[in-house]
């Protein structure tokens, strides 16, 4: 069992997993701010897993973070992820940046 790690800079590109594996997307936040990542595409197949943030290093309280979304598939398929990052009692109008990536689940 692998963990596929996914960032910011892999927008828009195909990634390929196995069932075996955890996808691990690493995207760039600050929750104090109440900018937070949420999913607005995100397949039944996908299995969420864990949602975490880390401190960037040398950060201090109220700094900008990584938040850490796992996944673990649950059947084969190629399937789309997208996430918006906003402020969620703001609404669709405070959205400030967008992600998606296509994960190709290999048996």
């Amino acid at each position: 069992m692998a963990s596929i790690s996914i960032e910011f800079q892999n927008d828009g590109q195909v990634i390929e997993a196995t069932m075996a594996d955890t996808v691990v997307i690493r995207l760039p936040e600050t929750p104090t701010s109440g900018v937070r990542w949420e999913f607005d595409e995100l397949d039944a197949a996908l299995q969420p897993v864990g949602d975490d943030y880390e401190l960037s290093t040398g950060a201090g309280i109220g700094a900008a973070s990584i938040r850490v979304l796992s996944l673990k598939p649950k059947q084969p398929g190629e399937y789309p992820i997208r996430l918006k990052r906003l402020q969620q009692w703001e609404g669709e109008g405070s959205t400030d940046a967008t992600f998606g990536v296509t994960l190709q689940i290999k048996p």
